[in-house]
């Protein structure tokens, strides 16, 4: 467990085993952090980094904040996590870049909220247990590339731009609307003959 404050600026890259985070902001709050599969990263403090990636596990303790605030451009401005979270923290999806998220995580039962950038969901379960919701505050925008997330609790809220929430998926063609025939402008319909 690391509980003392750490002066590095880098990275932070968990192979194998747990590294827990016993202290607010252990890590670098500007480096990049990696959990490789089998490895994982349990934050019991409140944490923020620049963006996460990796296929491991991240655990969120209830009593805990854990913060990706993404950059808009450069390094760590786009990140894919291909893990799941778990436990009953909160996650915040801050900074202008984009986050996405692949795999579910059902055993997180913590909220999210995007609060800045773009958190993409490709998988269903992605947000977690339906328990404490995902709230889309401010400029924040939640995309659902070709999936439905069922019961989970959606809040659209804050006084910036406002929040944003939309899903990719189309529509199957039969609940599509039926086109229309163009409409025929009034000059050129028949007229009736003269008497």
């Amino acid at each position: 467990m690391l509980a003392g404050a750490n002066t590095y600026n880098g990275g932070t890259t968990i192979n194998a085993g747990t590294l827990a985070i016993g202290a607010v902001n252990t890590l670098a709050t500007g480096g990049d952090v990696t959990v490789a599969v089998e490895a994982k990263l349990q934050v019991n403090n409140n944490q923020m980094i620049r963006a996460l990636s990796g296929g491991g596990e991240v655990g969120i303790a209830s009593t805990a904040t854990f913060n990706i605030n993404l950059p808009s451009s450069g390094t760590g401005s786009t990140s894919t996590f291909n893990g799941q979270f778990s436990d009953a923290g909160t996650l915040v999806k801050d900074g202008p870049g984009a986050l996405t998220i692949t795999h579910g995580s059902p055993s997180f039962s913590g909220p999210i909220t995007v609060s800045s950038g773009t958190l993409v969901v490709t998988n269903a379960g992605a947000l977690g247990a339906t328990t404490a919701g995902t709230t889309v505050s401010g400029p924040g925008t939640l995309v659902l590339t070709g999936v439905a997330v069922g019961a989970e609790p959606v809040t659209l809220a804050g006084s910036g731009a406002g929040g944003t929430a939309h899903s990719s998926a189309r529509a199957p063609p039969h609940s599509r609307a039926p086109s229309r025939s163009p409409a025929v402008p009034q000059s050129a319909r028949p007229r009736p003959p003269i008497r």
